[in-house]
């Protein structure tokens, strides 16, 4: 007897199967099933014919881990709590089986087809649903249990932020969950990855509770993210939710930055309501300071009064304000006489607001301005 092995089936086929065995469901649901039945057309006949829930399905994959010896499952188990391929060191270390036991237990789950190698020695379940099925049939105590040891496993690994994020916050430990979300949200970001950051981002604000200055910042940062992927009502709803919680004698830094970033966007979306009040306020919050985030406010301020046409008002208030210069020196010169190599970006958009206004004023680029432009760039005879 030949066995014929079957790749699973594209994406089009499986939706056009669905359409046919459901009707006509909405797009996110019928994405949803081939998704979950990954490629198996039987798998999407009885999630169709079970409403969704694989009630059915579920028991006919229950019956073949039965089959399974117990180091099988253990590892079967762990393999589907860590809800994604898994290296073979990692497996070894978060089931403790001895090298002779692994692959045996290995080797039985290949062979009943319910997890399948790969060319990088990890392992992945045949057929997502049955990744599902194990955990769901998981007592609390073990799932646990086995999050705390991948987290273990996990532990100083490059890369696995958003693994540790995840078993982290499932053991209770919101700390580490909401710091490894942020980690793998940067990461994201820097490869392009804006929907993934966001979703950690906001994953992140779920885990923070107590801490509105960090769920400030954090929601700057996941409005940012949203901005990026082309979801500029969810960056509002993001700023606007975490402006509540900011006190402004607490919390008076955050606030002005979260002020600010609205004011810019509904410059930027042309909304009915006046943004010149908003940033008004945040530049009240930082009086006297003299940092990047000043200077952030600043450069905030500048470019709303720029982007309402007020251009004499936006560039007497950049030449004027000792508090701008003061931030803008800072940041420039946080040593006190020791410069940053480079010029500072923050510090060059806020020229260039000043000069877009000054030009819409009517005036020429001015000397003082062209001097301090000339500042900024970085020497070589400088230390």
């Amino acid at each position: 007897m030949a066995t014929l092995d079957l790749r699973p089936l594209a994406a089009e086929p499986m939706h056009a199967l669905i359409r046919d065995l459901a009707g006509t469901p909405d797009a996110g649901a019928r994405q949803q099933l081939v998704e979950r039945a990954d490629g198996n057309p039987f798998f999407a006949e009885q999630l169709v014919l079970g409403g969704g829930d694989g009630g059915d399905l579920s028991r006919l994959l229950r019956r073949r881990l039965e089959r399974l010896d117990d180091a099988a499952r253990q590892v079967i188990r762990a393999a589907a709590v860590a809800a994604r391929s898994v290296e073979h060191d990692l497996l070894a270390r978060v089931t403790e089986l001895d090298d002779d036991a692994l692959d045996a237990a290995l080797d039985q789950a290949i062979e009943h087809h319910i997890l399948v190698p790969d060319a990088r020695e990890s392992y992945g379940f045949r057929h997502a649903l049955l990744g599902e099925t194990v955990a769901d049939d998981l007592l609390p105590g073990a799932r646990r249990r086995l999050h705390r040891a991948w987290l273990t496993a996990l532990d100083g690994r490059p890369g696995v932020s958003a693994d540790i994020a995840r078993h982290a916050a499932a053991v209770g430990d919101l700390t580490t969950a909401a710091d490894a979300a942020v980690a793998a949200a940067q990461a994201a970001e820097a490869v392009g990855g804006t929907r993934e950051a966001l979703q950690l981002y906001e994953d992140a604000l779920g885990w923070i509770e107590d801490d509105p200055g960090r769920r400030g910042r954090l929601a700057l940062a996941a409005a940012h993210a949203a901005e990026l992927s082309g979801d500029q009502q969810r960056s509002r709803d993001l700023l606007d939710e975490v402006l509540a919680e900011l006190d402004p004698q607490r919390h008076p830094v955050e606030r002005a930055l979260v002020l600010s970033e609205m004011a810019v966007w509904l410059t930027i979306l042309d909304l009915p309501e006046d943004p010149g009040p908003l940033s008004q306020e945040a530049v009240r919050l930082v009086a006297g300071r003299e940092d990047d985030d000043a200077l952030q406010v600043m450069h905030a301020r500048l470019q709303t009064l720029a982007s309402l046409k007020e251009h004499d008002a936006a560039y007497q208030g950049g030449r004027r304000d000792h508090r701008a210069r003061r931030a803008a020196r800072a940041a420039r010169d946080p040593g006190g006489g020791r410069r940053r190599p480079g010029p500072d970006p923050l510090l060059a958009r806020a020229r260039a607001v000043l000069r877009r206004s000054h030009r819409g004023a009517g005036g020429p680029r001015p000397a003082a301005d062209r001097s301090a432009a000339g500042a900024a760039a970085p020497r070589s005879d400088r230390p």
